[in-house]
């Protein structure tokens, strides 16, 4: 799933990613719910719009490095 990530990553689709991971039993729900309020518009809010797709996707990388079973 990593290297499927690419620079840029909008909400929607890191959702579905986390949901298609939690679903297979390769997240746990706590697991899951925190990667989806890390990666929320909300929580990048002070990141410039322009900025937002790129920053998740260098956090999403690193939530799955560090969180997949």
């Amino acid at each position: 799933v990593v290297n499927s990530i690419g620079d840029r990553l909008d909400e929607n689709t890191a959702r579905a990613h986390i949901m298609n991971l939690n679903n297979s039993g390769a997240l746990d729900a706590k697991t899951a719910k925190l990667m989806l309020c890390t990666i929320s518009d909300i929580a990048l809010r002070p990141v410039p719009v322009e900025h937002r797709e790129a920053a998740r996707a260098s956090i999403f990388k690193q939530l799955l490095l560090t969180n997949i079973n």
